[in-house]
């Protein structure tokens, strides 16, 4: 460069000193020559620098992200960097070199036995995007090097755009490892487009290479957000071939943080700002509050990529939520440790993995969790950009501690670093690796060290436009929620704390189902409250707690008599009889036998009732070991201005409920309205997975 400007600059002083018009014209032929050396030189070095727009713009002020001070001291450091290190290998040994796809899962081996089978899984849309992201982190950290970093990522890109097959730029979930064909007959699926999409625009932000950044524009560019929300307001989960738009949508708080920053800031096909009020429910637990959604990933996947240290928009302070949303899934799993011997002060955190029977997406309150003691210890290890202490005391427990390095003889750490999940009380520990847990574990200790994603990400003009659209600013001294935003204390129900409902006994023939509902019987039974202090499950919120269920139950050698009074001024009953749980109703589960309730198993008898759309009869139906029964329970109803009652008489000998003295049940009451702005589940102790259940004890005469 330096060498050209100072010819151009000799050429144009020896123009203006030319005796000649030969001289001169010569001159010219001469200064042409040298701006054409001067654009030649210019577009080599542009090459040879790998620059190109429009990932250079960075809007003034905007788009810039805050220096990570690492935490961490020079041992901890050095520990980290064995955890990332392992880990990393997975996305070098489980991708297909001449495509760039990733497994979705892997056997955990230890790396002395370590083989790869690419049959062993499909690829993984959204591990592609975590690996594009992790390359860079190898470049950095000198696991791999820059010119190899670069190929895998043109191969990836170059692939995707080419040959693999998307529906309005949107890609298949899951895709075979060679080919890129669907697979599991899976669905185009949104959120994984968008975790490719942010693994792509990474890479061209970092590489700064001209082809790399020309891929990555054209793919996130063929995106059609817009045909993605399928006629609605909001960006549809997915579509398939077979059935059109998957019905459920990323209306509500989630992962879905970063598909709508990307869609929202999109140079093509972007979605209006108003699909940016999706629904966020408040919840606390322990003192924790934060926004609802119990597993952790759920928190710490948009924030591989976004820095939202410092920020907020109108409704949350995301950053802090996430970490309050941390700090109350560890505060349930130490409240749980009487109950599940896998818990302890180092070793908790539930999110989405493999279980002892099945993936579950394991959770915490607030709001509905599902435990079984299963934990994931990408869970806490994701969260050490909000908990880098507790997250690191965490990982130092899995890598360390005799109980489980002898207890699974090596199983929980192998080549790929940490295994998936384990539970010492099932004696459990997962086989595989997968890459949805192993890339944001690897990026989320990343940016707790170093803020590299964070830093290179939020420069993307895109993304800056993005964050404008949604409303993020400087969060300084703002109360997180907003005041006047409502909480709710979800109930969290402890397996080792089943409640106790004491069913007082009354003569034979004292009461039947058609006793007068204003008999002063019913004083004689214990009042149970199902309102806002029980609620489990908040899928949409309601705006005043004006909904209760008052429950009580009696009991005689022949049969049970449960009555509910409901307060409820608007009963929603739009369904048809076999979906009657979605609207306005009541659900009851009995078990004579077992602490668990699952549908088909013997012993288990369910009822569930619900008004009619005119209000003015009831519709019940009952199962008894998950068949249909007819004619057995006799039933009285009233509808009055403030809600309904009922009368439900059980028959005992029918239901396997004589000559006991105690069985399990729970009762559940489900609130929704007309235009779908409340969805509330109440509960009387019901837990997940397991199906645990309360206990109710029918006491004898003169027992009270």
């Amino acid at each position: 460069m330096k060498r050209t400007e100072t010819a151009v600059r000799e050429t144009r002083i020896f123009l203006r000193v030319g005796k000649c018009r030969c001289q001169q014209w010569f001159c010219r032929l001469l200064l042409l020559f040298a701006v054409f050396a001067l654009a030649a030189s210019s577009s080599q070095a542009l090459q040879g620098q790998e620059t190109a727009e429009p990932f250079q713009k960075v809007f003034p002020g905007e788009g810039r992200s805050e220096v990570v001070q690492n935490p961490f001291n020079r041992e901890g450091d050095a520990f980290l960097d064995r955890v990332q290190k392992q880990t990393f290998r997975y996305f070098t040994d489980c991708v297909n070199p001449t495509n760039g796809l990733v497994m979705d899962k892997a056997l955990n081996l230890p790396a002395s036995e370590a083989f790869v089978d690419f049959s062993h899984s499909a690829a993984s849309i959204a591990g592609v995007g975590f690996a594009l992201t992790v390359y860079p982190v190898g470049v950095e950290r000198g696991w791999m090097t820059r010119d190899s970093a670069l190929a895998l990522t043109r191969t990836t890109l170059k692939f995707f755009y080419d040959k693999m097959k998307h529906q309005h730029g949107f890609f298949y979930h899951f895709v075979d490892m060679h080919t890129g064909e669907r697979a599991m007959n899976c669905e185009i699926s949104s959120i994984d487009t968008a975790i490719f999409l942010a693994g792509a625009l990474f890479a061209a932000q970092y590489f700064n290479d001209r082809e790399i950044h020309e891929l990555a524009e054209q793919l996130y560019s063929r995106v059609d957000w817009v045909w993605m929300c399928g006629g609605k307001k909001y960006v549809s989960m997915g579509w398939t071939p077979e059935k059109g738009f998957i019905p459920a949508s990323w209306d509500h708080y989630s992962e879905g943080l970063l598909l709508y920053i990307l869609a929202l800031g999109a140079p093509e096909h972007p979605v209006s700002a108003e699909l940016w009020d999706f629904q966020r429910i408040w919840g606390r637990y322990r003192g924790h509050t934060c926004l609802i959604n119990p597993p952790l990933f759920t928190h710490q996947f948009p924030q591989v990529w976004l820095d939202l240290r410092g920020k907020r928009d109108r409704y949350a302070d995301y950053f802090e939520s996430s970490r309050q949303a941390t700090l109350a899934n560890r505060a349930f799993c130490l409240d749980l440790q009487p109950a599940f011997k896998t818990f302890g002060e180092n070793r908790w955190g539930l999110t989405a993995c493999i279980g002892p029977d099945e993936y579950q997406a394991y959770g915490a309150p607030p709001n509905a969790a599902i435990v079984d003691g299963t934990v994931a210890p990408a869970a806490a290890a994701c969260s050490i950009v909000f908990t880098p202490d507790l997250s690191l005391s965490a990982l130092r427990e899995y890598y360390t501690n005799p109980l489980l390095t002898q207890k699974f003889a090596g199983r929980l750490l192998g080549r790929f670093g940490l295994t998936d999940s384990f539970n010492l009380d099932r004696d459990f520990v997962a086989s595989e690796a997968f890459a949805i847990n192993q890339g944001p574990m690897l990026l989320l200790i990343e940016n707790a060290r170093s803020g590299l994603v964070w830093q290179h990400f939020m420069k993307i003009p895109w993304v800056v436009a993005g964050m404008q659209s949604a409303g993020f600013r400087t969060a300084i001294g703002e109360s997180n929620p907003p005041a006047g935003t409502a909480v709710y204390e979800t109930a969290a129900y402890m397996p080792h704390q089943r409640p106790v409902y004491e069913s007082r006994p009354m003569p034979d023939g004292f009461i039947t189902a058609d006793a007068d509902f204003a008999d002063p019987v019913w004083n004689a039974a214990f009042p149970m409250m199902l309102d806002s202090r029980s609620v489990q499950t908040i899928i949409k919120p309601p705006q005043r707690n004006d909904y209760w269920v008052l429950w009580r139950m009696l009991n005689n050698s022949k049969s049970l008599f449960l009555r509910f009074d409901v307060h409820d001024s608007t009963p929603h009953a739009a369904n048809a009889d076999d979906r009657m749980y979605l609207d306005d109703c009541i659900e009851i589960y009995l078990n004579a036998r077992n602490q668990t309730f699952s549908w088909s198993a013997a012993h288990n008898y369910q009822v569930i009732f619900s008004p009619d759309a005119s209000g003015k009869s009831l519709r019940v139906r009952e199962f008894m070991k998950g068949d249909e029964l007819t004619g057995h329970l006799k039933w009285k109803y009233s509808r009055h201005q403030s809600g309904y009652s009922v009368i439900l008489e059980v028959p005992r000998p029918e239901f396997e409920l004589t000559d006991i003295d105690s069985f399990a049940a729970s009762i559940a009451a489900h609130n929704v309205d007309a235009d779908a702005t409340i969805d509330v589940k109440y509960n009387w102790f019901f837990t997940l997975p397991s199906l645990m259940l309360g206990e109710i004890r029918l006491l004898k005469q003169n027992q009270d």
